[in-house]
């Protein structure tokens, strides 16, 4: 999924940060372990030297679209390749 940058103040500028309207590719959506705060984590920002993970807050991110990539390329591997564990074989 896409996401447009809308508040680019209060980042880190010591490190690369998106910047007002740049377009980032969402990696994964979660609440941060720090502050309780849902966050991003981006494709186009990995974690630098020594940080295991790097995430951005959501509230400063807008969707481009309704549409979430990741469910449906998984509602795709499920239907094509998944095998239900419980089916009774007769």
């Amino acid at each position: 999924m896409k996401v447009i940058c809308i508040d680019d103040k209060g980042f880190y500028k010591e490190s690369p940060c998106p910047v007002f309207g740049e377009i980032c590719t969402i990696q994964e959506a979660l609440i941060s372990p720090l502050s309780g705060i849902p966050s991003y984590s981006f494709v186009e920002y990995p974690p630098e030297k020594g940080q295991s993970y790097r995430l951005f807050h959501q509230r400063r991110f807008a969707p481009l679209s309704d549409l979430d990539e990741t469910t449906l390329v998984t509602e795709e591997f499920e239907e094509k390749y998944c095998v239900l564990v419980n089916s009774s074989h007769a």
